[in-house]
């Protein structure tokens, strides 16, 4: 069962000692298992292990893989109940780093595109502050009453300090086409909208990241 399986994994002692082998096996079957109906009850904790297994350092590329699958699965089950999950953070993180893997690019960008079709689990509109962590731009947000808005109003330029090298080039490409596919859902608010412009900002003004395909499907 998965509560079964959650069980080895949460165990310290018993993943430590786990090959990687069995760790992408029991974690592929914790995703199958936890996206179905009677998996339900495990899917936060189900969701803090593959947290843990992307933002671990070296992983094995088969168990980055597992983990990938396992979040597609999951999160399609759990639709938009997916970004209030304390782990999404991480997750959304790290799968976009994972664009800049040559073994985990292309799963990468599938499970991102299962989460994000027809705003299903994420917009790029909610998403921003994870995406400029990402490319390494500062993220600005208004203040009303002393809260924060959860509406992006600024990105500023690149950090200079930032790894904003070419191999960013996947991510701006993906956010690139992710804008596209935004611009057409029928979900998006005036809101959203807003922040959608702040993203064609931050694509338009990345100066290294001025691929012609990229900068064509960001404009069209």
């Amino acid at each position: 069962s998965a509560s079964e399986i959650l069980k080895q994994l949460q165990s310290p002692e018993m993943y430590s000692n786990m090959k990687w082998k069995d760790k992408a096996e029991l974690i592929s079957q914790l995703g199958n298992k936890a996206s179905k109906e009677d998996g339900m009850h495990v899917r936060p904790q189900a969701l803090n292990i593959i947290q843990d297994a992307l933002g671990g350092k070296n992983a094995n590329v088969h168990v980055l893989r597992s983990a990938l699958i396992a979040a597609g699965l999951i999160g399609v089950s759990m639709g938009t109940d997916l970004i209030k999950q304390s782990s999404w953070k991480t997750i959304m993180i790290e799968t976009i780093k994972l664009l800049k893997n040559k073994q985990c690019f292309s799963l990468a960008k599938k499970v991102l595109e299962q989460l994000h079709i027809h705003g299903r689990c994420f917009t790029v509109a909610n998403s921003l502050e994870f995406i400029a962590h990402v490319l390494g731009v500062g993220f600005n947000s208004s203040t009303s009453g002393g809260k924060r808005n959860s509406q992006v109003t600024e990105l500023s330029q690149p950090r200079k300090s930032s790894a904003v090298g070419g191999n960013n080039i996947e991510v701006v490409g993906w956010l690139a086409e992710s804008i596209g596919r935004e611009r057409k859902m029928e979900s998006v608010n005036p809101m959203q909208e807003r922040s959608l412009l702040v993203a064609f900002d931050l694509f338009l003004s990345f100066a290294n990241h001025r691929e012609q395909n990229c900068r064509k499907n960001a404009t069209d």
